[in-house]
């Protein structure tokens, strides 16, 4: 399974493994654990920028850390999880993933410059382990959390 999947995501897969640090605003997460049910992957475009578009019906976060900086260098949030669950839709927007694909093959995937195609790659899942996530926008109907934990650090 990995291998055809990575075979799929093959145009949004970069060499690169190292992320430069968050821009102001952008919202980044890193988790132990990165699952996504019923999961349609495309690319749209957002504020004039390409970003990589998960419309999934559930997701699971375990041993999470969400970042969300101000935009004007004000305080930082940062949300600390030992799991959350979002139930759907659930809709995840970012401009690039990294991690490791069903816990065998490292992988970052990014927006290409221009869509591939009109039509989304359907997947039954998707698991990622010690997964980054960078330019980060979610929505979902319902998150529920276990073990959280809310810190505001000010900015300098």
């Amino acid at each position: 399974m990995a291998r055809l999947t990575l075979c799929c995501l093959d145009p949004l897969v970069s060499a690169r493994r190292t992320l430069p640090p968050a821009h102001g605003g952008d919202g980044v997460l890193q988790a132990r654990r990165l699952t996504l049910s019923g999961v349609a992957i495309d690319v749209v475009s957002r504020h004039g920028e390409q970003s990589l578009r998960f419309r999934a019906a559930a997701v699971r976060v375990e041993g999470a850390e969400l970042m969300t900086p101000s935009v004007t260098g004000g305080a930082t949030q940062t949300l600390l999880a030992s799991r959350l669950v979002l139930s759907g839709p659930v809709e995840v927007r970012a401009t690039e993933v990294e991690g490791v694909l069903f816990g065998t093959v490292p992988v970052v995937l990014r927006a290409p410059r221009l869509p591939l195609v009109n039509a989304p790659l359907w997947l039954p899942w998707v698991e990622m382990t010690d997964a980054r996530i960078r330019g980060l926008q979610m929505r979902a109907d319902s998150v529920v959390g276990k073990n959280v934990s809310l810190a505001v650090a000010s900015g300098s």
